[in-house]
């Protein structure tokens, strides 16, 4: 969680806030695990149309927190991690 915040700030500005242009760059170069090979799935798609459509806006540490959270849990890195935490357990 914590490196989350740090990505955010990092990219904000003054008013504590990051363009959606900015969030969807933070995505494609910062998370590359979570969306890599995501382009096809549904979620994805409505998180970066939404993203283009108000590209001009910003975003808040709670909003960007929440489309992190939605795209992780849809991601394909996420399966693989519970499988191989469920291979740990057995």
């Amino acid at each position: 969680m914590a490196a989350l915040v740090l990505v955010f700030y990092s990219s904000a500005g003054p008013d504590g806030r990051v363009s959606r242009e900015a969030v969807k760059e933070i995505f494609l170069t910062q998370f590359q695990a979570f969306t890599r090979g995501q382009e096809s799935k549904a979620s994805y798609k409505e998180v970066m149309r939404e993203l283009e459509s108000h590209g001009e806006g910003t975003m808040a540490l709670e909003d960007f927190l929440l489309l992190t959270l939605s795209l992780s849990v849809t991601s394909d890195l996420l399966d693989a991690i519970q499988e191989a935490a469920g291979q740990r357990h057995r």
